[in-house]
């Protein structure tokens, strides 16, 4: 999948982003026809199932924004669910170490 929101900022773009508290799909659409390049479906402060998140996840790549997902806290299952549903970013709030940071980072890699 092609992250157009990497891709203008190594070619020196500004993009604009916006975070997402409802879970209506149709506001991932707004966002996308009010020319946002991405969006950060929040599930830390609002939190949703699976079936919410990837409903955004594919209205977001509908409409060709980047969806990033705000996980609700370091948790494997959690960051890799996102990614598997078609996040392309991940938020990961409430780290207080960089034993927690490479736990998050770790969270993304898919075992062999």
């Amino acid at each position: 999948m092609n992250n157009s929101t990497k891709a203008k900022l190594r070619n020196g773009e500004t993009v604009l982003g916006t975070f997402v508290f409802l879970g209506d799909p149709a506001v991932v659409e707004i966002a996308a026809l009010a020319g946002f390049d991405f969006v950060i479906i929040d599930s830390e402060h609002a939190p949703r199932g699976p079936e919410a998140i990837e409903g955004m996840i594919r209205a977001a790549e509908a409409r060709g924004i980047t969806p990033i997902v705000r996980v609700s806290r370091t948790d494997e299952k959690e960051i890799l669910r996102a990614l598997e549903s078609g996040a392309q970013g991940i938020i990961v709030p409430q780290l207080e170490s960089g034993e927690q940071a490479a736990e998050a980072v770790a969270a993304t890699r898919y075992p062999p």
